[in-house]
This record gives structure tokens, C-alpha cells and sequence, in this order.
């Protein structure tokens, strides 16, 4: 009897246990990730697109259609352009760029341009495309060989000094100047990472970068090396 006894309070403890962990609330569901937008990827990708849409309605007014060259369909909606434009285009190495139209104008730029008439032309047109080459090492070479007589380049590039090449004038401001400027998530933005950054900003100009460029790009020093050593002569690290 003893013996039964015991193995009855172990079993109502057992089940006990049981009881207690199925009663106990579940783990909150991890929240699911974010689906990037479109938009994002393009921007992760380093793709910029955009397009437009024009349309119009052509209403009859009773004049005959002798008078009209371009609007001789009356009374119907016409579908006049629209483009869309996809481009690839880092500040260095190599990008393209293409703009395609469709549309009644389409029609007309290619008959226009190929001597076509009517709808042979076809309702879709290549406006621009092209390849490009942004800075980099073919971009002073052809500067340094004669090949090309003027270059896009950074102002902080130690190519220019290295090279002795000769920086223009830019009085009507065709290039915009593209500053330093340090981006932080507003969140993590705390007085002490502001401060930092401040102190950063304020002490960095531009020969100092061409200084500290010449050491990573024509020394080859390790870049981390490099800005180590410049906070510590700074007094900001």
C-alpha cells in the first residue's frame, strides 16, 4: 500500500508539471522582416529610374481635315508619350544610361528621322543610350597620354598633383561642389556621436584629404591605419 501511495503522488506530480508548462504563455512571434520596396532595391542596386506619361483628346470642331496635319483623328483619345528612363551611374567606373519614348510622338520623331511614312515607323523609340566611364585609373591615363585634352575628376584625387595636371576654373559653376558631409540614423544620433562627428567635419579640409587619400591610394597604407593615425594627431581619438 505504501508502495501504490508513492507511485500515485509521483504521478499527480508529474502530471502537475505538465499542467504548469502548457499553461504557461507562448513566446511573442518574432516580428517578420520588412519587405524592401522597389524603390529600395533599385537604390541597393545603384539604379535610378524614372518615367511620365501624355496623353491627349482630340475633339472635332467641323473644319475640315485638309487644314489639320497632326490632329486628323477627331473625337479620340491618343496616347502622345511616354518614356521611361533606367540609369546606372557611379561617381567612378563604368555606368550606362537608356531613355526609350513610345507613343504617337515616337511614331513621328522615327518616320521624321528614317523617311518613313505612315505606321512603318512603329510607335517606340530609342531616345538615348550610352555607356560612360566615370574617373579611375583609364581617365588619368588618358589625361597623362594625350588621348583626351580635359577630365571629370575629384579635386581631392592625388592624381592631379602626382601628374602635375592643371585644375580649370569653373566660374559658371557647371560642376557642383559635393562636400564631405557625415550621415547618421536619427536614432543613434546621441550628443556624444554628434559631438564627434562636429569635431571631424571641423578639422577635415580638403588638403588634408588629399593628404590622407595620397597615403591609401599612391602609398598603399592601410586605410584604417591611415585614419587612426590622423584622429590621433588631432587629438580625437
Amino acid at each position: 500500500m505504501r508502495f501504490s501511495r508513492g507511485l500515485s503522488v509521483i504521478g499527480l506530480l508529474a502530471v502537475g508539471g505538465v499542467a504548469s508548462a502548457a499553461d504557461a504563455p507562448a513566446a511573442p512571434a518574432a516580428p517578420a522582416a520588412a519587405v524592401p520596396s522597389f524603390a529600395d532595391m533599385l537604390t541597393n542596386w545603384g539604379l535610378t529610374a524614372s518615367g511620365y506619361v501624355a496623353a491627349s483628346y482630340y475633339a472635332s470642331n467641323g473644319y475640315p481635315g485638309n487644314i489639320h496635319q497632326f490632329d486628323t483623328k477627331h473625337n479620340t483619345f491618343q496616347l502622345d508619350e511616354a518614356g521611361f528612363q533606367l540609369a546606372y551611374q557611379p561617381k567612378q567606373g563604368f555606368g550606362a544610361l537608356v531613355d526609350v519614348i513610345a507613343g504617337e510622338d515616337a511614331r513621328i520623331l522615327k518616320a521624321a528621322e528614317g523617311g518613313q511614312s505612315g505606321d512603318s515607323g512603329g510607335t517606340v523609340d530609342v531616345r538615348q543610350a550610352y555607356l560612360q566611364y566615370a574617373g579611375g585609373p583609364l581617365t588619368v591615363n588618358g589625361l597623362k597620354n594625350g588621348q583626351v585634352d580635359a577630365a571629370d575628376i575629384f579635386t581631392t584625387d592625388p592624381a592631379i598633383a602626382a601628374n602635375n595636371f592643371v585644375v580649370l576654373e569653373d566660374p559658371k559653376n557647371n560642376f557642383a561642389a559635393q562636400n564631405v558631409l557625415p550621415l547618421i540614423n536619427k536614432a543613434k544620433a546621441s550628443d556624444t556621436v554628434t559631438k564627434a562627428l562636429d569635431a571631424v567635419s571641423a578639422k577635415l579640409t580638403t588638403q588634408t584629404l588629399i593628404d590622407l587619400l595620397t597615403k591609401v591610394t599612391a602609398d598603399k597604407q592601410d586605410p584604417n591605419a591611415v585614419a587612426k593615425e590622423w584622429l590621433s594627431s588631432q587629438g580625437l581619438s
